[in-house]
């Protein structure tokens, strides 16, 4: 009569021994090294502990309408801001421009994605422009993850040998970081005018010293990937200087440091990565030791 097999179950061998014997101090070794090994391979293999990381985030940016200008020729200066001390200050050099700018948001997120700028700066006849400064200044926030606000300033600079009737640009506004942020810090200390616009003294209005002040700061934001286009048309009747610029708002990669929980998260996939293939390996480790007798076992 044929047979067939129905069920089937391992049987189980049992290898004793005394506390203080080999074989259970060989079991201790693998057992601690089956838990540390791991740990030191991952560890090594950098990136263990994840110490920053990114995310991307379009952040709010709103143009302030605030700016300070200075066009510059062989023999003459001519400067306007929207600050009135300034304006005292440089009133012989004063010119009152006409301002066009708004800001467009492409997808309708409720997020600004770009500025456009026109400035119609009057001059004489016999004025020429060939060198031109400019800052504008906006206020900057982030708040998917990290809860920042500031206010910053885009600088625009480019000199001509040739004297020019306009100057086109544009560029993208960026954000810069000395460290990474913190996930539960409030970053409000550069929420203030870069500009001391209540100050009746010339040397708050310096752009060499605006500029070193606002470098030293953590956060800022600034112009990044600027075309310059000079154009030298001067035989339109009308005398005028026009800057025109488009700034747009990208997405922003932000670093920042990792909670314990992220860290934790990183570092455990990683270990048990490794500590799989080395259950594997000393399990076949002990099997060949105990069931070859290479340490003295009682076997049941």
């Amino acid at each position: 009569m044929a047979l067939f097999s129905v069920y089937s179950s391992p049987i189980a061998r049992l290898y004793r021994a005394s506390v203080f014997s080999k074989a259970f101090l060989f079991q201790l070794v693998i057992f601690l090294a089956t838990i540390i090994v791991p740990f030191f391979v991952s560890y090594r293999s950098l990136g263990f502990w994840l110490r920053v990381s990114t995310f991307r985030e379009q952040p709010d940016i709103k143009y302030r309408h605030e700016a300070m200008i200075f066009a510059r020729g062989p023999n003459r200066l001519l400067a306007w801001s929207t600050f009135s001390h300034f304006n005292l200050i440089y009133s012989n050099h004063l010119r009152i421009p006409v301002i066009k700018s708004y800001e467009e948001d492409d997808n309708h997120d409720g997020l600004n994605d770009r500025l456009i700028l026109t400035v119609e700066m009057p001059r004489l006849e016999e004025e020429t422009i060939v060198d031109i400064q400019m800052l504008l200044f906006f206020s900057y926030s982030l708040k998917r993850y990290v809860d920042l606000k500031l206010q910053g300033m885009a600088f625009i600079h480019d000199s001509t040998p040739i004297p020019g009737s306009r100057f086109d640009f544009s560029g993208q506004l960026e954000f810069k970081q000395a460290t990474p942020l913190s996930l539960t810090t409030h970053y409000t200390q550069y929420d203030v005018s870069v500009v001391n616009s209540s100050s009746p003294f010339a040397i708050d209005y310096d752009v060499v010293d605006i500029l070193r002040m606002y470098e030293s700061r953590n956060e800022s934001i600034y112009l990044s990937n600027v075309n310059r286009i000079w154009r030298n048309d001067y035989s339109s009747s009308s005398e005028k200087f026009t800057l025109s610029g488009v700034i747009r708002y990208p997405n922003q990669v932000i670093s920042y440091r990792p909670n314990f929980w992220q860290i934790i998260k990183e570092a455990w996939i990683q270990y048990l990565a490794i500590l799989v293939v080395f259950i594997f390996v000393f399990h076949y480790l002990k099997r060949f030791v105990f069931e070859n007798q290479i340490v003295q076992t009682i076997v049941k």
